[in-house]
């Protein structure tokens, strides 16, 4: 840019270094994390798309934007990469999913006055300070009321599949995971250069996961139940101690038994991956104990196929069938062990704490809640949140 040169006369790559340039200045976490993206002009996109290591952009389709329109597109395709939008998707419908992600980022700048917003942006306050994935399950709610291509039309951005080359070509784990340690390193060197403040909270959340990681869901897990349990006295060993005294006292069981219930959400709102996961657990729970039994079912608004597995028998866990698909009742639980008269030391509940109505009966039994979503406790038992 020469000097007397209006703005009205850069061309799109010129006022999107002066975007950059006006974000290293008043935006700093923005304005450090740009240059990761390599500024590339193309043709195949309406406005812009990021893959994580550039910044693609259509001089046409952005021609009549001004710099602060700009750094909010700007800082939108950032927000992309920070969040790692592209592999959060799971098995969740791709164009629900990436309207969803656009109205959590829109908020999130708007709140925070970044940029300019662009007309007819995808923005609905009611989003305010919802994750990409609540959002998504209330759109999915109500998609019957929605028009998705008209949606779809309104986002400033075109989503790339970040597991694949441009060329379709699939990138190996490898490459995947390069690509999300280079994106946290420059997150955490980003959050380095920022005054305290200068950071949206939602950001701020972000980095506390990456600087300060928490102990693994399933340890804590099995911790819990282990904590739970009750050693036993038996006669089976008797303690050596008293052999001379020619009086056997009891000793304590070296061997850990479970006896208990696990329900599985399987509401409309739990992905398959998520259910397979829960599966996945399930079966690590009973790997540290010797001797067990779990009478295991999933559930929407009622209790499906109850199934007893335990060591004794040769069973397999994964053939369980998961049912459901439907609303969410955490108190049909309750009933149904009431109903046949099961008492379990403890009572596993994996879900997403949405539930419609009662949580349950909190004096009927030790219960622990596995959570998907973020801070939420249940009003009694344990909550563990999955990372």
């Amino acid at each position: 840019m020469t000097f007397g040169t209006s703005i009205d006369d850069l061309s799109i790559e010129e006022r999107l270094i002066a975007a950059k340039v006006n974000m290293l200045i008043k935006l700093p976490f923005f304005g450090n994390m740009a240059p990761r993206l390599e500024l590339t002009p193309v043709d195949w996109c309406p406005f812009g798309a990021t893959d994580g290591s550039k910044l693609y952009y259509n001089p046409e389709g952005l021609k009549d934007k001004s710099i602060s329109q700009l750094i909010f597109f700007y800082a939108h395709e950032l927000l992309h990469v920070c969040f790692e939008h592209f592999f959060r998707r799971d098995d969740r419908n791709t164009k629900l999913w990436n309207i969803a992600t656009d109205y959590a980022i829109n908020a999130i700048l708007k709140r925070n006055k970044i940029g300019t917003e662009i007309k007819g942006c995808l923005y609905d306050k009611k989003y305010e300070n919802m994750a990409a994935e609540e959002i998504y399950e209330d759109l999915q709610k109500n998609i019957k009321s929605l028009d998705i291509d008209e949606l779809t039309s309104m986002m400033i951005d075109t989503h790339l599949d970040l597991t694949k080359n441009l060329d379709g070509s699939p990138k190996s784990q490898e490459e995947i995971e390069s690509l999300k340690n280079e994106i946290k390193k420059s997150i955490i060197d980003s959050v380095n250069v920022c005054q305290a403040g200068n950071v949206p909270m939602e950001l701020d959340r972000l980095i506390q996961s990456i600087t300060k990681p928490q102990l693994p869901w399933e340890q804590i897990l099995q911790q819990s139940i282990k904590s739970k349990i009750k050693n036993d006295f038996t006669f089976a060993r008797p303690n050596k101690r008293s052999f001379n005294s020619g009086i056997y006292f009891p000793s304590m069981t070296t061997e850990n038994e479970i006896d208990i219930c696990i329900a599985i959400d399987a509401s409309g709102s739990i992905s398959d991956e998520l259910l397979q996961k829960f599966m996945t657990e399930i079966n690590g729970i009973i790997t540290d104990f010797k001797s067990w039994k779990i009478t295991l079912w999933s559930f929407d608004t009622k209790v499906y196929s109850p199934k007893e597995y335990s060591s004794e028998q040769d069973s397999d866990i994964f053939n369980f069938k998961i049912k459901g698909g439907g609303g969410t009742s955490f108190e049909c639980n309750w009933d149904y062990m009431k109903s046949v008269d099961m008492n379990p030391k403890i009572f596993i509940m994996f879900t997403d704490m949405c539930p419609c109505g009662s949580w349950g009966d909190p004096n009927y039994c030790d219960t622990l809640f596995v959570s998907t979503s973020k801070n939420i406790n249940a009003p009694f038992g344990e909550t563990i949140e999955i990372n």
